[in-house]
């Protein structure tokens, strides 16, 4: 069963520090799908606050440029002309002072995507889950360039379903929101799509 532990530390004045380790092997394929489940349970958990204003404007801003960038540079653009999420986020490799861990497991099923369970501390500062979002997505964009080219799209799908369908406050987005965002960027990225 692959786990992946994540940890947060910030400080005032001073860049916030996030640490990803996997242990086990995930498939790239699936790696966009733990990280929306892991986003879309964050900001549920977030509830109406400004932790989760400033996430949503964070990751619905760099998915528009990035989208941008990547539409006029067509397929022609080197994976690292892509910017930072958040520039105020830095990836480390080691753990020992980071104030906060959760976790991320996830479980094969035969036919069908994994299964995800996350778990948090009992006690968390919202801004180090919120930056442990971003964390997550970059270590991904670091690491796997079919991540990097899904990731704005299925970012601008789950702010669209937390829009028309279901707001990020309701428990039953954690599960349908990532549903809906892999279901329509599928049919997006078909070839049947494509030639359509």
């Amino acid at each position: 069963m692959p786990q992946i532990l994540l940890a947060a530390k910030s400080e005032s004045n001073q860049k916030s520090r996030c640490y990803v380790r996997i242990e086990g092997t995930v498939a790239e394929h699936e790696q966009i799908w733990i990280w929306e489940h892991f986003f879309c349970m964050a900001i549920n958990t977030l509830g109406k606050s400004t932790e989760a204003d400033r996430l949503l404007l964070t990751l619905g801003t760099w998915a528009r440029e990035t989208t941008r960038i990547m539409q006029n540079q067509a397929k022609t653009l080197e994976h690292g002309l892509i910017p930072p999420i958040n520039q105020e986020i830095s990836l480390h490799s080691n753990p020992d002072d980071m104030n906060e861990v959760y976790f991320i497991e996830t479980q094969s099923i035969e036919g069908s995507w994994p299964s995800v369970r996350i778990r948090l501390p009992d006690f968390f500062t919202p801004q180090r889950l919120e930056n442990s979002v971003i964390g997550l997505a970059q270590h991904f964009l670091n690491e796997n360039e079919l991540f990097y080219r899904e990731l704005p799209l299925h970012i601008l799908l789950i702010q669209k379903f937390f829009t028309e369908t279901l707001p990020f406050t309701a428990r039953e987005s954690v599960t349908q929101a990532p549903a809906f965002a892999m279901n329509t960027a599928l049919e997006f990225f078909s070839p049947t799509q494509k030639e359509g």
